[in-house]
């Protein structure tokens, strides 16, 4: 597992000052492409509507790639390693009663990558980026993950992929647990791009590989229903 953050961000900056491990510097994000058993991006988060968050998401691309990787294309998610991180978040949040700002993003932006990829962010302003106690809980939840890595990957959990809900996917992000990790998310603003295909490329690049795509309830579930059928994977409306 390789640990990734850079220096000229605030996050990166604050985390380096107090993680443990070794890590890589590395600026250019996006374009990221050393192999890895995980590549685990340590860096700020931005929203126009500076949402006060601890979130962590896989990456690729379900449209267009306006921001690294390339269009169409998924990295690898790790289900196990993507669900173990937020429930790190949220216990380590906890006795600061702030659990409940710890999400799971859908899959978005690069790298496109061949590894399974992770971005564990906090965000969005520089009174979060640079607060010492919230970079401690990025800094033990990147040690917490490299160090039971090997144990985490032993888990027995059923492994999803999630179809609907928005760009933070609360609903998800409270079904998640030691019992059912969650992969690749796709929100409902990029259901016009997901096609079987690109439903297919998320099963085949979640790992370990789904058994179940589970549907936020609010969402047209005709096509998406359909393609399951058709892939032969089962399917869950929540």
């Amino acid at each position: 597992m390789k640990i990734i953050l850079s220096k000229k961000d605030p996050v990166g900056l604050n985390v380096s000052k107090l993680i443990n491990l070794r890590y890589i510097e590395f600026d250019d994000f996006l374009e990221f492409s050393e192999k890895s058993d995980l590549n685990l991006f340590i860096t700020r988060h931005e929203s126009i509507s500076r949402l006060k968050c601890f979130s962590c998401h896989s990456t690729g691309n379900f449209g267009k790639a306006e921001f690294g990787g390339k269009d169409y294309t998924l990295s690898i998610s790790n289900a196990l390693i993507q669900t173990a991180c937020l429930l790190k978040l949220k216990e380590l949040l906890k006795p600061l009663k702030l659990e409940k700002l710890a999400v799971l993003e859908a899959t978005h932006h690069g790298p496109s990558s061949d590894s399974p990829c992770l971005f564990l962010e906090i965000g969005s302003t520089k009174e979060e980026y640079n607060n010492i106690e919230y970079g401690k809980v990025l800094a033990k939840t990147a040690e917490y993950l490299s160090m039971n890595y090997e144990r985490i990957m032993k888990s027995d959990a059923v492994s999803a992929i999630g179809i609907g809900g928005g760009h933070y996917s609360y609903d998800f992000s409270k079904l998640a647990s030691d019992k059912l990790c969650i992969g690749h998310i796709c929100p409902e603003y990029h259901l016009k791009e997901l096609t079987k295909e690109m439903l297919k490329q998320m099963i085949d690049k979640t790992v370990p590989k789904p058994s179940i795509v589970l549907i936020n309830k609010k969402v047209n579930k005709e096509n998406i229903v359909k393609y399951c059928q058709e892939l032969n994977i089962n399917f869950k409306v929540v």
